[in-house]
Formats: structure tokens, C-alpha cells, sequence
């Protein structure tokens, strides 16, 4: 199977409150991953690995939230990207 390495840095000037990752294959508006975090701090390094085991080409939406708040005050951000089958 392949895999996609997914990194992503998240820089702020005050403390976030953490991060949610999620990715969607669209077809099917299936998550095929999530990842999350609520440590308090500046910067995040996100360094993960997805296994693609779509068995169809798919097209796919990642996307991040940096959370500013405790009341769910966000930053979202959504790269699509297009999957082959492995």
C-alpha cells in the first residue's frame, strides 16, 4: 500500500489550545483519518503517515483546525488533493 506523510506546521504568537486534523475522501464523505491534540502551546509540528488503501482514485479534503480558544474559536485550513489507487 502507499502512503501520503502529512506535515503541517502551526505557528502562532499566543498559546493555541490545540489541533484537529481530518481527512475525508469526498466521493463518499468518509474520514479516513483523524488526529487531534489539546496541549496548551505556541507552535505545532505535525508529522504524520497515512495508508492509502482506497480501492478507487479518490479525491480527498485535509483539513486542520488550530484552536484559539476553549469555546471552540478556530482557524481552519483545507488542501484537496487527489489520491491514486495503490
Amino acid at each position: 500500500m502507499d502512503t501520503a506523510k502529512i506535515k503541517i506546521d502551526i505557528n502562532a504568537n499566543a498559546k493555541l489550545h490545540g489541533y484537529n486534523l481530518k481527512l475525508v475522501r469526498i466521493a463518499d464523505n468518509v474520514t479516513v483519518m483523524t488526529k487531534s491534540t489539546e496541549v496548551h502551546q505556541n507552535d505545532y509540528i505535525i508529522n504524520e503517515t497515512w495508508v492509502n488503501n482506497n480501492t478507487i482514485h479518490s479525491d480527498m479534503f485535509l483539513t486542520v483546525d488550530a484552536i484559539k480558544s476553549h469555546d471552540g474559536t478556530k482557524i481552519t485550513k483545507t488542501v484537496q488533493f487527489h489520491a491514486h489507487k495503490p
